[in-house]
């Protein structure tokens, strides 16, 4: 994703194609979330102190092609980036947190053996990276904090030769999930360092992965508009996953399908299933008869990234599509016979 949200340190990283931007999220007036939950679209939130640029870090055209893959950890301790020909790594320290804050970025030792990435993750506890290289290889790399070095762990060629899809970690640290354009899911054990399953294909691509706050539930969502409920301890789909599915017109409510898989903490039995223009709220203990009775939200345009922070809010990063119209070339007109 262009977006990577810093949860228990309220910051965004921004990737840009040659250069990254680290932003302190704002925070609003008390009560004003609630007042937004009844207003209309437009409305403007009541903010006690707005978003900071804190910095900007612009890459060496002669040394880099455009930026591919990016990643905050969760306190803002570390950044990672990569183009397509080398991963960059940075240890990251602030003093103060207003107008006046100082970034000091320190660059850690990546060994060569470590590739490029096409997407990049850090684990809860920032003791490891998670990245996939341009070959289909998972690799799972200490960070060495006394040597500022980071070192290869294992590395697993599940998805050699095939483009990865989407990938993601479970919010405590030992579960990750994978997919690729051969609609095979694998799921790996981060403490054990081990390849525990591959989930079998549902039909369709898989379009999204994430892991239920509370549990060890893994959520596919795929590209026939339908999601799937993954129970890791007895290796198989839930009871509430197959009595969904079973049902041929339960499908997400809204005509895209998502992109993006977030769970609260502080909602741990619920998932987020996101596409770019609807957030939709469902239960991973319910059957749905019908799609009308999930809880969607449609009032944001083009959304890039959303996910929560520690705290239970939401943050959603959106691009409205006014923005977009601005940076396109001008209108072609020409002259049509007898106007």
């Amino acid at each position: 994703p262009l977006i990577s949200i810093a949860s228990n340190a309220r910051l965004i990283l921004a990737r840009f194609p040659r250069s990254l931007q680290l932003w302190k999220i704002g925070t609003p007036k008390a009560g004003a979330a609630k007042e937004m939950s009844k207003a209309t679209n437009g409305a403007k939130l009541a903010i006690e102190e707005g978003q900071l640029n804190l910095m900007e870090l612009s890459l060496a055209k002669s040394t880099i092609s455009s930026l591919t893959s990016s990643a905050i950890s969760c306190s803002g301790k570390y950044i990672a980036t990569s183009d397509r020909k080398k991963l960059r790594v940075w240890s990251l320290e602030m003093s103060g947190m207003g107008e006046g804050t100082k970034v000091k970025l320190t660059k850690l030792t990546v060994p060569e053996s470590i590739g490029a990435a096409q997407r990049i993750e850090f684990t809860p506890d920032e003791k490891s990276l998670v990245l996939c290289t341009f070959d289909g290889e998972i690799c799972v790399c200490k960070m060495n904090e006394e040597t500022a070095t980071v070192e290869l762990s294992t590395k697993w060629e599940s998805h050699s030769g095939r483009p990865l899809v989407s990938m993601a970690l479970s919010s405590n640290g030992r579960w990750l999930a994978s997919s690729d354009i051969s609609k095979t899911v694998h799921l790996f054990d981060l403490q054990a360092l081990t390849h525990v399953t591959e989930i079998p294909a549902h039909g369709a691509l898989c379009s999204a992965l994430g892991f239920s706050a509370a549990s060890d539930l893994l959520v596919i969502a795929t590209t026939d508009l339908r999601y799937h409920i993954w129970d890791i301890a007895n290796n198989k789909l839930t009871d509430v996953s197959v009595a969904t599915n079973a049902k041929a017109h339960m499908k997400t409510p809204v005509g895209e399908f998502a992109v993006s898989i977030t769970s609260s903490s502080t909602d741990p039995w619920y998932v987020y299933l996101a596409s770019k223009s609807w957030i939709c709220r469902v239960p991973l203990t319910k059957v749905i008869d019908n799609p009308n009775n999930l809880q969607v939200l449609n009032r944001y345009q083009l959304v890039l990234h959303n996910d929560f922070l520690s705290d239970g809010s939401l943050v959603v990063v959106e691009r409205p599509w006014m923005h977009v119209l601005q940076h396109l070339p001008e209108p072609f007109n020409y002259s049509r016979f007898g106007t």
